[in-house]
């Protein structure tokens, strides 16, 4: 086999190894190591009678437009179920960069379990490779 063939085999070879290394372990180390914001931190929280309106105060570590969150009531692989979370009195427009807190988001949990028993993540797009995923509670 000529020397420039086998080169650009094992350089395709390289090419899709990384490739597939990258798209496997990209964003687990990125989730880890390079958050898009600090774990919340619970402000306030009033039961009410549709649920429990909270606050939370955070920082954004880094600029990229949110996809979506998600929160979750209960244990992680058991008996968990994904809550409903309504802005009360929404802020318009992006946040950048710093610390912040958010607008009061009503809850369809007890307020026992917004001081534990919850967890939560949001998605960001802050490349093109895939959606990045940030746990932020607790």
């Amino acid at each position: 086999m000529d020397n420039r063939v086998r080169d650009a085999i094992l350089g395709v070879l390289f090419v899709m190894v990384t490739v597939m290394v990258i798209g496997t372990f990209g964003p687990a180390i990125e989730t880890r190591f390079f958050p898009v914001y600090s774990k919340f931190e619970l402000v306030s929280a009033d039961e009410t009678e549709g649920g429990t309106v909270a606050q939370f105060r955070y920082e954004k570590l880094r600029e990229c437009p949110a996809q979506g969150f998600a929160w979750y009531v209960g244990e992680l692989g058991a008996a968990s179920r994904q809550i409903v979370v309504e802005p009360v009195n929404p802020v318009n427009g992006p946040r950048g960069v710093g610390a912040h807190v958010t607008t009061p988001y009503l809850m369809d949990v007890d307020l026992r379990h917004i001081k534990d028993g919850m967890r939560a993540e949001i998605f960001n797009r802050c490349h093109a490779f895939w959606v990045s995923r940030t746990e932020i509670y607790p």
